[in-house]
């Protein structure tokens, strides 16, 4: 098993200096101690804290009480939508009820004016 070595760390470029990861041999390549590499960006996990956890459970909390909050919403415009069906039905009913004893007072009207008549006649007999 061969003994892992750090990543070449980048040397500035100088006129008698060349780059090339060849050229240089492995034991010039020596790590400074106090830097270590640098992780690449796509390594880096999110930091897992219960405050995050905690902002999740409270978002996943919020979303379904709002879903619920909507059904609930659903459910009562529905309920209204019923109720003022069933009351436009009755005050339909009732208009065609008011219509018809209208007619009937009308006609006791005629009935009382006509033998209001023949009283008078009677009298006048």
């Amino acid at each position: 098993m061969q003994p892992t070595t750090p990543p070449p760390t980048a040397v500035p470029a100088s006129p008698g200096n060349d780059t090339s990861p060849t050229s240089t041999p492995a034991s010039s390549q020596t790590p400074t101690a106090s830097k270590p590499p640098l992780e690449p960006v796509w390594r880096i996990q999110a930091p897992t804290t219960p405050d995050v956890d905690a902002k999740a459970r409270k978002r996943r909390l919020n979303a379904e009480a709002a879903r619920r909050s909507r059904q609930r919403k659903e459910e009562s415009v529905k309920a209204l939508e019923q109720a003022l069906e069933s009351v436009t039905k009755e005050k339909n009913a009732l208009k065609i009820e008011v219509e018809c004893q209208k007619k009937q007072v009308e006609l006791y009207k005629e009935a009382a004016e006509k033998w209001k008549q023949v009283a008078e006649m009677k009298k006048a007999a």
